[in-house]
């Protein structure tokens, strides 16, 4: 799923191709949910969303998010790549509104991190 100035593009694993004006109307068309994907843009690279107010925050040991709770959302830091200065989130679980996702990232490319050559 992808969004630009044209609009947001969803191709499924099938191949076929799924258009709308934004990814929340489309994730809410395709697949039926109304999914926090402008807060997903942050939360991806454990920040909080500036736009909700953060009602709990915890911290592992090397002072990376292990919980974010913002609105009606949690979202778990499960694990964590060696990307940038202080890694970057591998897998997330998120929960809300009657949803849980669970998101694997598989490789992070940062501009100008050198430990990744």
């Amino acid at each position: 799923m992808r969004q630009d100035a044209s609009g947001a593009l969803l191709v499924a694993s099938d191949g076929k191709e799924y258009r709308a004006q934004d990814v929340n109307v489309l994730a809410r068309e395709v697949l039926g949910w109304d999914l926090p994907l402008d807060g997903l843009q942050y939360w991806v690279r454990g920040l909080p969303w500036p736009a909700l107010d953060v009602n709990q925050q915890d911290y592992d040991g090397n002072g990376r998010p292990k919980l974010l709770r913002q609105g009606t959302w949690q979202v778990a830091y499960l694990d964590w790549a060696p990307a940038g200065v202080v890694g970057l989130p591998s897998k997330l679980d998120l929960s809300g509104q009657g949803l849980r996702l669970r998101l694997a990232i598989e490789q992070w490319k940062v501009e100008g991190d050198e430990s990744r050559k």
